[in-house]
Formats: structure tokens, C-alpha cells, sequence
């Protein structure tokens, strides 16, 4: 966003590390998920008394973004991927790398209950 880039950095709770750390990878099991937050390492804060990092502010600022013009609203990702195979002595990873673009668009506002929006449009 904004030609600027940034490292993103896995939210973990109770994280007390140094964030210039490498990150440590997880796990994930075929016919398994992992769900994750993630925002870049200038977002996070220290609490005082605890020293531990929390997230301070979004990744995306939404309402600031929707105030730019329309080429500005857009904003990529990419996501490295490592692939380990669990079986075969000395069988190389594949890394892969997916890049994802997102574009943020105001929608019309719909009323929450389809027939009132049926009888609005009469």
C-alpha cells in the first residue's frame, strides 16, 4: 500500500520477543487449517508492566483507505509457503511464494432483510 513495504509478522499471544527474530514456522497437517492474525512489525507495542507485544493499530487503516482515489485502494500480499516432505531422507523443501492483490471498494449499503429491500426498490 502506498509503495511501502513492510514485514509481516504472525501474532501470537503472550509474544515477549525480540521482533527482529526470524519467525518460528507451524505446522500444518494435510486436511487441516491454520488461522492467524497478522500486521507488520511497526504496529506492535510493548505493555509496560508485562513487556509483552501486543497490536496497537490494523494493518489497514479501511476508513483512510476509502478516502484515497481508487488506483490508491489497493494493496498486496505475498505469502511464503513452505513445503516439507515427511517422507525421503535428505528430499529438499519446495518454497513457494503467493502473491495476493486486494482492492478495497465502498459497496452500496443493502437493507439487512431481503424483503425490505424488495419493498424499498417499489
Amino acid at each position: 500500500m502506498n509503495n511501502q513495504t513492510r514485514r509481516v509478522i504472525r501474532h501470537t499471544p503472550g509474544m515477549r520477543m525480540d521482533l527482529g527474530l526470524p519467525q518460528v514456522g507451524s505446522v500444518v497437517i494435510p486436511n487441516q487449517f491454520l488461522s492467524t492474525v497478522v500486521t507488520s512489525e511497526d504496529r506492535f507495542s510493548r505493555e509496560p508492566a508485562t513487556q509483552v507485544l501486543q497490536i496497537s493499530e490494523p494493518l489497514i487503516d479501511t476508513q483512510k483507505m476509502l478516502g484515497l482515489p481508487s488506483p490508491a485502494r489497493t494493496y498486496s500480499l505475498n505469502l511464503v509457503i513452505q513445503l516439507m516432505p515427511i517422507t525421503g531422507r535428505g528430499a529438499r523443501p519446495i518454497v513457494l511464494v503467493l502473491p495476493f492483490q486486494f482492492r478495497l471498494e465502498r459497496l452500496p449499503a443493502k437493507a439487512p432483510i431481503p424483503y425490505v429491500d424488495w419493498l424499498l426498490k417499489r
